[in-house]
């Protein structure tokens, strides 16, 4: 993630020329994505478009050997101008991209301006790359993702297209889960649930446990037990079978999770009751969202956002991309902490949608605001701080130039990695003209 982790991806590079092989390239990347350009939801005809990106390096910093804390981010302001160049009004529907998942960053989207008045958007999550065979490891997995305008398009299609589980769930909750006494230790109590079930004609996923293992045949679900005056005293869990019931073998709690001593003293209750997958889901979903946010992502984050019908649409799509592509799981039991809540590890490109009247012969001017995190490009041993730029790429606008501007930036440290010569030479605003313009600088890992 941007936050705190560099997940590191290796992609070896090796080159032959008239039957001689070149030095191989080591190249180890955290790709943050690029910055895409706008684009309308449907084609739009009779707009001029214009673009101006400023990328202000000003408050970037990189970490250094004495221990100076690192901000690797840049603020970005990317202003539009769109002309109507026909007799009447044009009602237009536009989309940002970004990257990002739950986790991403407030700062990270755009404060959307028309005419220098903040105006509202509404947040479109696009569909998992895996749906589409995509790792977005580096520009390139992007540039597969995007092309051709099919990611975007599923995106906003997804959204009115929601799918509906029907079929018939068999629900386990698990209530006034709790441990009657205040904990002598630090470690908490741990309860264990043991069931059966036939994989081939039954689906089950999970809520609140920290454990799932199969046993001499058996699933074992661990969690732990809150004690009277700790977070989370009583609250539910859930096991939800999809097809057929589950064979319940006991339910035992435990000194703590690394003990086989079993205690009492503990309260809990399994309500049984049957409903469709879609009602449960939905039912855990409203249940837990504020669980969700305390729990795993704060005030900070796109996930405290997000209205309930947006998770409930973003999981219930995540969920039938992957029984789609048939994914093997390493668990038994699939939690629903990562379908619809967490989506740890699968950033992808989501969009900001706004809708605007574009007057007769007439311009309106747009600028998104936000802040981007560089990525870290490591090439042979050597560190480098990148971001990329798209000019083309996931966009139906046919625009009559763009400009990239950058400010506060130290020439002395812009790497021969930068795509525009002028760039390198120390030209601080240049027209793009190419598909996408990169600026390297050389103060990663230094």
């Amino acid at each position: 993630m941007k936050k705190t982790c560099i997940l590191l991806s290796v992609v070896l590079l090796a080159a032959s020329l008239f039957g001689c092989t070149k030095p191989q390239i080591t190249i180890n990347e955290d790709y943050q994505g690029p910055n895409f350009p706008l684009s309308f939801v449907a084609e739009t005809e009779g707009i001029i478009a214009e673009r101006e990106i400023t990328v202000d390096y000003s408050d970037y910093k990189y970490p250094t050997t004495e221990g100076q804390d690192g901000n690797r981010k840049v603020k970005i302001n990317d202003k539009y101008v769109l002309t109507n160049i026909t007799n009447e009004d044009i009602a237009a529907e536009l989309a940002y991209g970004f990257v990002g998942d739950y986790s991403t960053d407030l700062s990270m989207i755009s404060q959307i301006k028309i005419d220098g008045t903040l105006v509202d958007s509404e947040l479109v999550f696009g569909r998992s790359p895996l749906r589409y065979g995509v790792d977005l490891k580096n520009r390139e997995g992007y540039e597969q993702l995007l092309e051709g305008g099919t990611y975007r398009d599923e995106a906003f299609d997804s959204v009115a297209n929601v799918p509906v589980f029907s079929e018939n769930a068999h629900v386990y909750r698990i209530k006034s889960v709790a441990y009657g006494e205040k904990n002598k230790n630090s470690q908490l109590p741990y309860g264990r649930i043991s069931f059966t079930f036939d994989s081939a004609k039954t689906e089950v996923y999970s809520w609140g446990f920290n454990e799932c293992k199969e046993e001499n045949g058996s699933v074992i679900m661990g969690f732990s037990v809150p004690t009277i005056g700790t977070d989370g005293f009583g609250n539910d869990k859930y096991l939800i079978a999809v097809g057929d019931e589950l064979q319940i073998n006991n339910i035992k709690y435990y000194k703590n999770s690394n003990s086989m001593q079993e205690i009492d003293n503990f309260t809990l209750e399994v309500e049984e009751y049957d409903c469709s997958f879609d009602e449960i889901l939905e039912e855990v979903v409203v249940d837990k969202k504020d669980d969700a946010k305390v729990l795993t992502w704060g005030t900070n984050y796109i996930y405290s956002k997000l209205k309930t019908e947006q998770i409930l649409t973003v999981g219930k799509q995540y969920i039938a991309d992957m029984r789609e592509l048939n994914i093997e799981t390493e668990y038994p039991v699939l939690d629903l902490e990562s379908y619809m809540f967490n989506m740890y590890g699968d950033s992808r490109v989501s969009y900001q949608t706004l809708q605007t009247i574009i007057p007769a012969n007439r311009s309106i001017e747009l600028s998104f605001e936000y802040e981007k995190y560089t990525g870290i490009k490591i090439i042979d041993g050597i560190g480098y701080d990148g971001l990329e730029i798209m000019t083309t790429l996931g966009t139906n606008i046919e625009f009559r130039n763009q400009m990239l501007k950058v400010v506060g930036l130290d020439h002395s440290i812009i790497s021969e990695h930068t795509s525009d010569e002028k760039i390198k030479k120390g030209q601080y605003e240049v027209a793009m003209t190419e598909d996408y313009y990169s600026i390297y600088l050389e103060t990663a890992g230094k």
